[in-house]
Order: C-alpha cells, then structure tokens, then sequence
C-alpha cells in the first residue's frame, strides 16, 4: 500500500468517526429542544456536505497542484516550498471560498438547531397533552 493512500484512510479514518459523533450530538440536542426531524435532517446534511466538499476539494486541489506546495522535513528540519503559479493561486483561493460557504450555512443550520426557546423557522413537532 502507498504511502498516500494509506494518509487518505487514515484522513478517512477521522473523519468518519468525528462525523458521525458529531450527528449524533446535533440529533439529541434538536430532538431536546424541541426542534423537527426537518430541521435535524438539514442540519445534519448541511454538516456531512461541509466535511465531504472540503475533503473533495483538498484531493482535486491536490490533484490540480501537482502534490503538496508545502512540505516539512522533520528529520532535517526544512520547510520546501513548491513553485505557485496563478493557476494554484486562483485554485486555491476558490477552493478556500467554497468551503468556507459549506461551512457557513452548515453553522447558521446547526445554530438554528441547537439553540433554545421555540425553532426560528417556526417549525414545531406536535405536541399531544394526555388529559387525565
């Protein structure tokens, strides 16, 4: 196995685990406060769309760079700096602004979930009171 497809399942190995701990804390904080199973579901997508389209976009910037710009040698104690064009520039610079708008609504989602007091989009689960 290479050296880089063994980082990518290892990468892959965070990610999922956190990913999924991290739906799990957004499924019972909505559900106590209250919020519907919509909210929870968009939430929750909006967060798996932020971790999947930074990760897709880290391996085609990747792949459009040519490897990594940066490179740290611990045993030598150097930094190697690879050649940046325009091209990576410009790459780089979309790729920042993309994910930081997956995660920007993937927050504003969560925010709207997570908080107390009734669901700001005015959805709310049905409520029955047993009468005795």
């Amino acid at each position: 196995m290479s050296d880089e497809l063994r980082d990518w399942l290892q990468l892959a190995g965070v990610i999922v685990p956190v990913g999924a701990l991290i739906t799990l804390m957004v499924y019972i904080k909505g559900t106590a406060a209250g919020r519907g199973k919509d909210d929870i579901r968009q939430a929750i997508a909006w967060i798996w769309l932020a971790i999947v389209g930074s990760t897709a976009l880290l391996i085609v910037g990747r792949t459009i760079v040519g490897g990594p710009l940066i490179e740290v040698d611990t045993l030598s104690r150097s930094i190697h700096f690879g050649d940046i064009s325009a091209m990576h520039v410009t790459v780089l610079v979309v790729s920042l602004i993309v994910v930081v708008a997956f995660w920007a609504i993937a927050l504003g989602r969560l925010r709207r979930v997570m908080a107390d007091g009734p669901s700001p989009t005015g959805e709310q689960e049905e409520q029955t009171d047993a009468v005795d």
